[in-house]
C-alpha cells in the first residue's frame, strides 16, 4: 500500500509543470511538517516529495528551507527516524518565515513555468 501511494504521488508530481511542482512540493512539506513532523512525513510519503521540495526551495532562493529539508532527508536516509532526531529541524523550519513572498516573486517572473506548453 505504501509503495502504491508513493508511486501515485510521484506520478502526479511529475505531471505538473515546474512551477506547479514547486508550489505543490514545498507547500506540502511545509504543511505536513508543521502539523505532524518529519518522522511522520517520511513514513507517509517517503523521500520523493522532499527531493522536489528541496529543488523548489532552491529554485525560488529559499536556501534555509532547502537546507533544513535536506538535513532531515539525510537523517532519514541514515535510518535516524525517531521524532527526537527531527525535533530541532522541525523547530527551525517552524521558526523560519514562510517563503510565500519568494514564491509570488517567482510566479510573477516566470509565468510560463505554471502553464503546460501548448495550453491556451
Amino acid at each position: 500500500m505504501y509503495e502504491q501511494r508513493v508511486s501515485a504521488g510521484r506520478y502526479a508530481l511529475e505531471r505538473l509543470t515546474p512551477g506547479n511542482r514547486m508550489m505543490c512540493a514545498t507547500g506540502h512539506i511545509e504543511n505536513e511538517v508543521r502539523r505532524r513532523g518529519f518522522a511522520k512525513y517520511f513514513s507517509r510519503f517517503g523521500r520523493h516529495v522532499a527531493l522536489e521540495a528541496i529543488r523548489g526551495y532552491r529554485l525560488i532562493g529559499a536556501e534555509c528551507h532547502a537546507d533544513l529539508v535536506e538535513a532531515a532527508l539525510a537523517s532519514h536516509d541514515r535510518g535516524e527516524t525517531d521524532a527526537t532526531t527531527f525535533a530541532a529541524l522541525e523547530d527551525a523550519l517552524r521558526d523560519l518565515d514562510r517563503p510565500q513572498p519568494l514564491k509570488l516573486e517567482y510566479m510573477r517572473a516566470h509565468p510560463h513555468d505554471f502553464t503546460h506548453a501548448g495550453a491556451g
